[in-house]
């Protein structure tokens, strides 16, 4: 990994019919040498946000860009 990495959320549906397994595993080798990876799943929203998803990005973005817990 580099030497700051960039913070990066990553919500998703484990079965999320766009987001195949080979993007996947794509987007984790780059994540793994360029990023701090917070990672959450959401079942059943598919293709979409759910507003648990907002509610945790607001929180990533809350604690990345104002240093907030």
């Amino acid at each position: 990994m580099q030497r700051n990495p960039i913070p990066l959320f990553w919500g998703r549906d484990l079965a999320d019919p766009v987001i195949t397994r080979d993007k996947i595993e794509y987007t984790l080798g780059w994540v793994s040498k360029h990023a701090e990876l917070t990672s959450e799943t959401y079942p059943q929203i598919g293709h979409s946000v759910s507003m648990e998803e907002l509610e945790d990005v607001n929180a990533f973005l809350k604690k990345v860009v104002l240093g907030q817990k």
